[in-house]
């Protein structure tokens, strides 16, 4: 008789850790998955800071390309010498 008791108690500390060990499995699970949803969000949200950087630093060398098209090299010659004041015409 008391080797039977010391069985049965056996099998309900066995089921007893197998439903704990099951409730782990399911919390870690549950962590696992929220910090795979956190990586994805920190993921997409770094993508848009280098499209936002990558446009800028676009815009910013159109604009550069933009001044140094619009100032010539060689300025106008009608200006070449020009003194205000001076009318010898």
């Amino acid at each position: 008789m008391q080797f039977k008791d010391i069985v049965d108690s056996m099998q309900q500390a066995f089921k007893r850790t197998e439903t704990q060990l099951g409730k782990l499995v399911d919390e870690m699970t549950k962590v696992v998955d929220k910090r795979e949803e956190e990586y994805a969000k920190i993921e997409a949200h770094q993508e848009s800071i280098l499209q936002v950087t990558t446009i800028h630093h676009q815009l910013i060398n159109e604009e550069e390309k933009d001044e140094a098209s619009s100032t010539p090299d060689n300025p106008c010659m009608a200006t070449t010498g020009y003194v205000v004041g001076t009318d010898k015409g």
